[in-house]
């Protein structure tokens, strides 16, 4: 018999006797199944979080390297040759992010399909039909030696770590796959991936072709002032559900893959030394793309014999993208160059393997090839699929991308700066590296092709500069804003901006460059690079911040790079305040919102009540005409995104002039815009009560927009995705500097899935260097590490980690089969 500590005497024999099948089921099944859940636990997700500290024999390497890590993980490496710290950059990568390398080797492949099943096969073919695998075989052949070396070298690392790795990230045991080698070819297929998130104009032709489908001329020249579009666009009602079709698999990339989306850019600024407190020059950069967990960032030093170098990696190439060595520092922007265009095919209607080409017919280039499909969960008693056939096809111009429906009749091609002939743009950052001055620092992109960047550029010796890099076309039609017919303009583009009249600056008087993905060069400019750059604002206020007189430091630099000021609701804001509210509630909410500062903070109710009524203005002038038809849902919920493309000041504009589109087509009575402010105000509130209860203090922004870094699959199963993601409260909008952009959802509110990957602050000088930076989530992609997520709260508040200065606890010593070596 077992007492109790106060004495009672309540025996395990009387708990059977009351409750003798709670009893039974605790000891025969619950207990069993929680030792069994465990032991799984522990095998699966425990036991596959690498050890640290351990020295392992490994081929291809030359000497003695070490992978050093700090109290965050930040990686150090460092090695005797070239090769060998670019094979550890590929073992470390592979210890803490082989998952992730799995995932994006798949997608850059073509090949989720034979993982998720049949939902991804839109995006399988999509892929296969860009031609991302082959073209980064053919670049891959024309990089130099060396560079081919580094790329091999690391892919041997990534592999390396296959063969010795005791346990499988936790994904690949619930998926029930095992990973296939890292190749060199993979990492440039990754390189141009990065390229194709950052050059999405084509979607915005794609779009175009939706909405003339059910728009009228003069409603659409309010989404598209400048469009110029005569004759040839009535044959693009021919292919209009393959532009649908399209559209929807960019989306379905973009959610779930962080593929693409409006303003993906970054903000970068460098001021010279006669405006910090240091007198030395300070670079600032936070890249903004598609939120995931882990992080497409991973932070590294690279030590080699003479030179050293560190900043952020991508996970898949072994270089460092935005940082620095000894001599410079750099960082950049998306240019929101135009690099894509579409093209309306003539197909021959009695052959339709011809095309029409220089006055005749001629055949598509085809290839066929075979996705392999997973079955339906659970595959092990589901029937096999069969493989999916596919014949792609290409033209002159590039390859066709609306096969991705059966019996596709219309036919789309694609010309895209980075499919044109060999791309050796991923030798540019290797030289990048090593660059030593400006000259050299321009140099190593004389032969860059993709994506379109505006790099910034910072040295030791004080010198600060701009250069915009990237093939961009000149076109001979046209600026590349509509689909255009092969038939009349087979070779609309010319060829490219030169290089050396790309735009550029190098220590300018004012001694301040910044960029936040606006327009990069003046009206005066002789050529044509977008129509989609960013508003203004961000960059508007970054200069604001960096021209008040005061001298910069890093303090102030890491501040403006956390500023939520939101100058672009100047436009707008006066219109809301102005409305004369009719009841009590309403008079109250327009109150708060006058005496809204324009700051997003995560405490603000005037931001909850502003951002919630720019929204829904939108919605209630424009959901009649773009409501589509009711049997084609999809097309429905793309021309609802039209409205995105106007801006504050053009709503402001049509508001303050009673425009016609507040008139609700679908109602007999004429309803005018104070009508539609009232409404649209009243829905506003609606929606806060329901998200945040009636007490107006409790609107905050923070409780009503939460950052959502999402986990690839498990984000989308329950209750995985509670373990896999992290959320929190998010300041910031999609025009603030400290970047937050996202979706609304009516049951949860806003999901920020969009913002800074990474902040980094850099100050150069002969003798000293201070190299600040803060990843968005942690160096591990394992859940079950320590650094799985412990940079996400420290990236919210503002914080701050240093190359050089943390304390290395951890060492993974790699060393050659045949020798020991020596210390590098």
């Amino acid at each position: 018999m077992l007492t109790r500590e106060d004495g009672s005497g309540l025996s395990l024999q009387q708990d059977d006797r009351r409750k003798p099948l709670l009893s039974r089921f605790v000891l025969l099944i619950l207990l069993p199944l929680i030792v069994a859940g465990g032991y799984l636990a522990k095998v699966l997700v425990l036991d596959a979080v690498p050890a640290m500290h351990s020295e392992v024999r490994v081929p291809q390497l030359s000497a003695r390297t070490v992978i050093s890590r700090d109290q965050h993980a930040t990686v150090y490496i460092r090695g005797g040759q070239m090769a060998d710290v670019y094979f550890a950059t590929g073992y470390a990568h592979a210890q803490d992010r082989l998952w992730q390398l799995e995932l994006q080797r798949r997608l850059s492949q073509g090949k989720l399909s034979e993982v998720f099943g049949k939902s991804m096969l839109q995006r399988d073919i999509y892929v296969r039909s860009l031609g991302i695998r082959q073209a980064a075989a053919l670049s891959y052949q024309q990089l130099d030696p060396t560079v081919k070396q580094a790329l091999d070298a690391y892919a041997a690392g990534i592999n390396a770590w296959l063969t010795t790795a005791p346990v499988l990230p936790v994904e690949f045991s619930l998926l029930n796959i095992q990973p296939e080698p890292w190749t060199a070819v993979d990492s440039v297929a990754w390189s141009k991936m990065f390229a194709l998130n950052l050059s999405g104009n084509f979607r915005d032709e794609a779009q175009f072709v939706l909405a003339r489908q059910y728009l009228s001329d003069d409603q659409l020249r309010l989404f598209y002032p400048k469009l110029e579009c005569k004759t040839h666009c009535q044959l693009l009602s021919q292919v209009q559900p393959q532009a649908s079709r399209l559209l929807d698999t960019l989306e379905e990339l973009k959610i779930d893959h962080g593929i693409g989306g409006r303003y993906v850019g970054s903000n970068a600024w460098v001021v010279a030394g006669k405006h910090t407190d240091s007198g030395r020059a300070i670079l600032a950069n936070d890249p903004h793309l598609g939120l995931q967990q882990p992080s497409l960032w991973y932070a590294i030093e690279q030590r080699f014999p003479d030179l050293t170098v560190s900043g952020m990696s991508l996970v898949g190439l072994p270089f460092v993208i935005f940082g620095k060595n000894d001599h410079i520092a750099w960082g950049g922007t998306s240019m929101m160059a135009d690099v894509q265009d579409l093209y309306v095919e003539k197909v021959n209607p009695l052959d339709g393997r011809l095309y029409w080409q220089h006055g005749r017919w001629q055949h598509f280039n085809t290839a066929e090839t075979v996705i392999k499909v997973r079955a339906e969960f659970p595959d092990m008693v589901k029937a096999e699929l069969q493989p999916v056939r596919v014949m792609l096809r290409s033209t002159e111009r590039g390859p066709v991308i609306s096969d991705l429906m059966p019996g596709s009749s219309g036919v789309l091609s694609l010309q895209w700066v980075a499919l044109q002939g060999a791309d050796r743009s991923i030798e540019a950052f290797y030289r990048l590296n090593f660059a030593r001055n400006w000259q050299s620092f321009t140099a190593a992109f004389s032969d860059y092709k993709a994506p379109a960047l505006n790099l910034f550029y910072a040295d030791a010796e004080g010198n600060i500069g701009f250069r915009g890099i990237g093939q961009i076309p000149v076109r001979q039609h046209g600026t590349g804003q509509v689909p255009l017919p092969a038939e009349q303009h087979p070779q609309n583009w010319q060829g490219y901006i030169p290089f050396a009249q790309m735009p550029a600056e190098f220590n300018p008087a004012s001694g301040m460059l910044l960029n936040a993905n606006n327009a990069n060069v003046g009206g005066d400019y002789p050529y044509f690079i977008s129509d989609h750059f960013a508003p203004p604002d961000r960059a508007n206020r970054i200069k604001a911040l960096l021209q008040t007189g005061s001298k910069l430091s890093i303090a102030s630099m890491a501040a403006i790079q956390a500023d939520v000021m939101d100058l672009s609701v100047d436009r707008l804001l006066p219109v809301f305040a102005a409305v004369p509210g009719v009841t009590a509630r309403q008079k109250k909410v327009i109150q708060v919102l006058a005496a809204w500062d324009q700051q997003a903070l995560t405490d603000s109710v005037g931001a909850s009540i502003y951002y919630g009524w720019a929204r829904n203005i939108r919605q209630e002038m424009f959901q009649d005409e773009l409501a589509g038809y009711w049997n084609k849902s999809a097309e429905a919920a793309q021309l609802k995104v039209l409205p995105d493309l106007l801006t504050d000041t053009q709503i402001a504009g049509l508001l303050r002039e009673n425009s016609v589109w507040c008139d609700d087509a679908t109602t007999a009575k004429a309803e005018t815009c104070a009508d539609a402010l009232l409404r649209s105000l009243d829905r506003t509130v609606q929606e806060l009560e329901k998200l945040a209860g009636t007490d107006l203090h409790d609107w905050t922004w923070g409780k009503l927009h939460q950052v959502e870094y999402q986990h690839t699959p498990f984000s989308q199963i329950k209750p995985l995705d509670q373990l896999f993601d992290i959320r929190f409260p998010a300041a910031g909008n999609v025009h603030t500097v400290n970047v937050a952009a996202g979706a609304f959802d009516a049951s949860q509110g806003y999901r920020k899935n969009f913002g800074a990957g990474f902040r980094q602050i850099i100050q150069l000088s002969p003798t000293e260097v201070n190299h600040h930076f803060i990843n968005s989530t942690g160096q591990s992609g394992h859940i079950a590490s320590r650094y799985y997520s412990d940079q996400n709260k420290l990236m919210q508040d503002n914080a701050y980690l240093s190359f050089g200065v943390s304390r290395r606890t951890r060492d993974t010593v790699l060393l050659p089969l045949s020798a020991v070596g020596s210390e590098p």
